[in-house]
């Protein structure tokens, strides 16, 4: 089988793009490790409590899978005070200043008046949103997990984080935040990924039957596409 058009995907508390013509293995296969490292992750720390430390055991998963890293970075931005800036604004500038991929596939979805729906939109929020106690004006955590998946296979993802005194509700992806609440800078991690073939392939029935039987409690297709509802 194979895809006809772009599909998006929320896999856990990822935005996943997966790329038209990936067959139906490697798209499994993109989708079921992302999801395996996020949970392997969040059994270790806290994605929202421990940014960097839970990025970092999400890709000891992937490679525990047999997954190869042979690019990654960490990166930070500053936005000047006193601007509206939307979520294409934040991943426009960090793709000029440092992600080598395109974020072009997502950007749609960040859009004003488009967004996610339920039950997309609240798990979505769950996942990428925060309230940390810091005194009197509430402090809030956000960490956006996007990634996109290749017909290599391959995946890229980002990781974006900052934090900021602004209250936030409703759908994340349609937040207008004020650069004068930010807290400090917006830091960004990305990884390029792809499966060693001699590794991946003795573990890929492992991660298949670990999670196979799940999936409905964390996969939800949020693009408009008519592919089908399940991989």
């Amino acid at each position: 089988m194979k895809l006809q058009h772009d599909e998006a995907w929320l896999n856990g508390g990822q935005l996943l793009c997966l790329d038209s013509g990936m067959s139906l293995e490697h798209k499994q296969d993109v989708l079921l490790s992302s999801l395996y490292g996020q949970l392997l992750a969040s059994a270790k720390s806290d994605k929202l409590g421990e940014v960097a430390q839970w990025f970092e055991s999400y890709k000891r998963a992937l490679r525990k899978l047999g997954w190869d890293m042979p690019r990654a970075l960490e990166f930070s931005d500053r936005f000047p005070g006193n601007l509206t800036i939307t979520w294409p604004d934040i991943l426009k500038v960090l793709s000029r200043n440092g992600v080598p991929f395109s974020l072009d596939a997502l950007m749609s979805i960040f859009q004003p008046g488009n967004g996610l729906v339920e039950p997309a939109r609240s798990r979505f929020a769950k996942q990428t949103v925060s309230c940390l106690p810091d005194g009197s004006t509430p402090l809030f955590q956000v960490a956006l997990l996007i990634g996109f998946g290749h017909s290599s296979p391959s995946m890229d993802v980002l990781l974006v984080h900052f934090r900021t005194r602004q209250p936030l509700a409703g759908d994340i992806t349609q937040t207008v935040f004020e650069s004068s609440q930010l807290e400090g800078q917006v830091h960004a991690i990305w990884m390029s990924a792809c499966p060693d073939p001699w590794i991946y392939p003795d573990m890929r029935e492992d991660v298949l039957d670990t999670l196979i039987g799940q999936t409905d409690q964390y996969w939800v297709r949020v693009d408009k596409g008519d592919g089908d509802a399940q991989p």
